[in-house]
């Protein structure tokens, strides 16, 4: 059975929550334990507000309450603003909205089962301090989403990697940061808390 994998959307972006597949991955060099959630967690003053607070990735275990520590300030992460699993389950990947100088920071993290990371997204491919509860998504054809906040776009990568290309923009309604989702008929939906609406954009950009 492919992996199916559950992320839910949270209206505050100081949390990012993503849901390991319930059944097996089918891949035995994945250890990702199934069913399991990984959590962001934010001190009061995270490192884009300029404070000294840490931030974490926290693993749960729904059937036991168990936490363990996944990843933590020590591990170069800032800010996130989502949670995303790629589409083979291999990799966890993270917005890291970034400093509040420079504003215009920000990079995508990805990580392996075993904590261990690298950059794989960052300024240079295209996007301005990438932001939104769950600002990230990836469509059926493996291609990932990230909203642009600084400059108000929804940038595209294909197959997860850079350089980026413009999907929409403030021209289309884009306005700062934003929460994404696919619907099955490939379907994009945009929800921004700066206008209080949800956009539907269809895979060829119009809305």
């Amino acid at each position: 059975m492919s992996a199916r994998r559950l992320v839910l959307i949270l209206s505050n972006a100081s949390f990012a929550v993503a849901i390991t597949a319930t059944h097996g991955l089918g891949q035995p060099d994945i250890s990702f334990r199934a069913g399991h959630i990984y959590l962001s967690i934010s001190e009061s003053e995270p490192c884009d507000q300029g404070g000294m607070g840490r931030e974490w990735i926290v693993e749960i275990n729904p059937w036991t309450g168990a936490r363990t520590i996944f990843a933590d300030s020590d591990d170069g992460i800032c800010a996130i603003s989502g949670l995303i699993f790629s589409r083979d389950g291999r990799r966890l990947l993270l917005i890291n909205s970034g400093h509040v100088s420079p504003f215009d920071g920000g990079w995508i993290q990805s990580f392996s089962p075993d904590g261990t990371s690298e950059i794989i997204l960052d300024e240079t491919d295209g996007f301005l301090r990438p932001r939104g509860s769950n600002g990230i998504a990836f469509d059926r054809n493996g291609d990932l989403f990230v909203v642009s906040a600084s400059d108000s776009k929804i940038i595209r990568f294909p197959k997860g990697q850079g350089p980026g290309i413009v999907f929409a923009d403030s021209s289309d309604g884009i306005v700062g940061r934003g929460g994404l989702a696919f619907a099955p008929n490939g379907d994009l939906f945009y929800g921004s808390g700066a206008t209080n609406k949800i956009l539907r954009i269809t895979p060829t950009g119009g809305l």
